[in-house]
């Protein structure tokens, strides 16, 4: 696969390669909901939420988003078509 140009084919690509699923927590980056919410328009993206403690003691949640893998053949080839 070429190299990922953008935020959201980084997101993508790492979809499809990580089994264990890509989170907030992972990129730190404020627009993560925005591209999950564009690729969901193209995939059923699963979800788990992920229980922690903050900083300051309060229980929080985040989501780890993931891809089956009748999901992940899709995902491959709209990423490829990112690259048209």
């Amino acid at each position: 696969m070429k190299k990922p140009k953008s935020q959201i084919q980084v997101i993508l690509l790492d979809l499809i390669r990580k089994n264990k699923g890509v989170t907030e927590e992972d990129y730190g980056w404020h627009a993560f909901r925005h591209y999950i919410s564009k690729l969901r328009e193209h995939l059923t993206i699963k979800f788990t939420e992920v229980s922690f403690i903050s900083t300051f003691g309060k229980p929080r949640k985040y989501r780890r988003h993931w891809l089956t893998n009748s999901e992940k053949a899709k995902a491959v080839k709209l990423y490829n078509n990112y690259f048209k």
